[in-house]
């Protein structure tokens, strides 16, 4: 977890998730002010360590926390105290 946590850039997206819930990288770009590059690394990694959930509607990839994974309890707990700033 604390990989995780350690990128400003990472926490920017899973701030911008979980105040959105599920969006394209367009939309990701766009709140975080990240290039699209650097979206899609921090994106991929998160999907692998299974704290976001990925899929496929059309062409586009919709993003999403995903709040069935255990270790994301205690990151919803930091995410809204963070949203309440």
């Amino acid at each position: 977890m604390e990989d995780i946590l350690s990128s400003k850039g990472r926490v920017r997206v899973l701030r911008i998730l979980y105040h959105f819930g599920e969006v394209n990288i367009t939309k990701v770009v766009r709140e975080s002010r990240l290039n699209h590059k650097s979206v899609v690394k921090h994106l991929q990694i998160l999907v692998k360590a299974g704290i976001v959930s990925e899929r496929t509607v059309g062409r586009s990839k919709l993003y999403s926390i995903n709040f069935t994974n255990p270790k994301t309890i205690a990151l919803r707990d930091i995410l809204s105290v963070l949203e309440e700033r």
